[in-house]
């Protein structure tokens, strides 16, 4: 199991987890850093169609970006022109710099009719960093290992 952030949501599964042996390890998602400088000093209009939106909104803000407004939507929500044209409007009135998660950005790339007129909507990348790199690396390793002494075994 990998818990990612903060909550505590998942603390009765990993504890349980825990008392039969099974791994679970921390990590925490890490914002591209270019990505946060070219948004600095910038006023943003974020929105985002993941498991929890307003940890998006708070990354931004936590990491000096204005968000001016926001737009929450359900995870994986598959957007529409006329919502990405509705943001982009209310953006291009307010001056604002519209900003989703690389998740919903690859989405919106997605989208049917996806033209060259589309609206810019920047991305903002992040990295999985695991607070126990080397216990990954070990698991990794010998997990790889057991499953080539089977099949060994069983050819």
């Amino acid at each position: 199991m990998i818990v990612v952030g903060q909550g505590r949501a998942a603390e009765p599964i990993a504890a349980r987890l825990k008392t039969i042996g099974r791994p679970v390890f921390s990590a925490y998602l890490q914002p591209d850093e270019l990505s946060l400088q070219s948004l600095r000093g910038k006023r943003v209009f974020a929105f985002a169609g993941i498991g929890d939106p307003p940890k998006f909104f708070r990354t931004l803000r936590e990491s000096g970006i204005e968000v001016v407004r926001e737009r929450s939507f359900a995870d994986h929500h598959m957007f529409s022109t006329a919502e990405v044209n509705e943001m982009a409007a209310e953006s291009e009135h307010e001056a604002l710099t519209l900003v989703t998660t690389e998740k919903d950005w690859v989405r919106l790339r997605l989208m049917p009719g996806e033209e060259k007129s589309s609206p810019e909507i920047v991305p903002l990348p992040v990295t999985l960093v695991f607070a126990e790199v080397e216990r990954l690396r070990g698991l990794i390793s010998s997990s790889l290992f057991e499953a080539r002494s089977r099949k060994r075994r069983d050819s």
